[in-house]
């Protein structure tokens, strides 16, 4: 669905999910203790590797909870692609200017999230920093700038960007851009939305304990059998071999953003993809930022917004990679 800040590869420890590695705990434990059988299964979605691990009394449930999940990922897809031609994204981008459009109610809801993100972010998370993503060449089919953006452009861009010309009409569920050069990009709130979205399935399903990957936004469901939670470890941003941290997570949502991993060159410069909704360049404070939080649409919008701005806030549980490797970090969290 997106252009991904994350990445997908083996690991020996567990599973890297760009800039989290989860452990596996099914190496340590064999067979699975207390009558509960472990399902793994993987899927490709949203434009990337999404996998849930879950503990049940049988892997037909599971399987069936599992299958119910992946099936809503694969409607939220269809729904909230900037890529896909008939999403409702695109339908909103293609009459930009123009008039409103009758999305899905579950559009308009996670719209109406994304502005309470915005407020909550004193504006640095914003869904309509699309115009700044295809200024800097983030749409191109090459990530090699020709040139880069020259402050007239920028600020072109930085004007169809405002939050303000999107028009929610929930009476009637319709939705508008009343710039014609304004556009939105759902990628730092949508994989959030779809992975709450599987917990209620998975638990309305009689699921208890599972953790859902959707690389790198993960929410951990209760813990493996025998254990307290899961954990999570976060790798050096420039050195995936070492671990800067490791922590358990039970019934939290965890999300990581950085601008290592997807960026776009001009001769030996690299820029990052997430820009700062402010001055419409390149966020470069940190190499990452991880969130923990209640809700992994919490999580997604929180880690992308503070990362974006640079700014770290004392009202969320995070851990902060810094440009010179310190590791700064707030709220409660269970380190090991």
């Amino acid at each position: 669905m997106k252009t991904s800040r994350r990445r997908f590869v083996q690991h020996a420890a567990g599973l890297i999910f760009g800039g989290t590695i989860v452990h596996n705990f099914t190496t340590r434990l064999g067979a699975v203790s207390l009558n509960q059988v472990l399902v793994q299964r993987a899927f490709y979605s949203m434009g990337t590797v999404v996998t849930i691990s879950a503990y049940g009394p049988s892997s037909e449930m599971l399987h069936h909870a599992i299958s119910k999940a992946y099936a809503d990922l694969q409607q939220m897809d269809e729904r909230l692609s900037l890529f896909k031609s008939e999403s409702d994204v695109s339908a909103i981008n293609r009459t930009a200017g123009k008039n409103l459009v009758i999305v899905d109610s579950t559009v308009l809801d996670i719209l109406e999230k994304a502005k309470e993100f915005h407020n909550k972010t004193n504006g640095a998370f914003n869904i309509c920093i699309e115009p700044l993503m295809r200024v800097w060449g983030f749409r191109g089919e090459t990530r090699k700038l020709k040139h880069i953006p020259e402050d007239k452009e920028i600020d072109r861009a930085l004007n169809a960007s405002s939050i303000a010309y999107l028009t929610l009409d929930k009476a009637a569920n319709r939705v508008g851009l009343e710039n014609k050069f304004s556009a939105i990009d759902l990628g730092g709130i949508a994989v959030g939305y779809a992975v709450d979205r599987m917990v209620s399935i998975l638990r309305s399903e009689g699921v208890e304990n599972a953790l859902i990957n959707h690389s790198g936004d993960i929410f951990a469901m209760g813990a493996p059998p025998d254990q307290q939670g899961w954990i999570i470890s976060l790798p050096n941003p420039n050195d995936s071999s070492e671990i800067m941290a490791s922590f358990l997570v039970k019934d939290q949502a965890v999300s990581t953003s950085g601008n290592y991993e997807s960026f776009v060159e001009f001769e030996d410069e690299r820029f990052g993809h997430i820009l700062n909704s402010k001055t419409g360049k390149p966020s470069d404070g940190l190499l990452s930022y991880t969130v923990m939080a209640s809700s992994a649409i919490d999580a997604d919008a929180y880690s992308t917004g503070f990362f974006s701005s640079g700014q770290l806030s004392d009202g969320v549980a995070s851990i902060a990679v810094r440009r010179d490797s310190r590791i700064e970090h707030h709220g409660e969290i269970t380190f090991l």
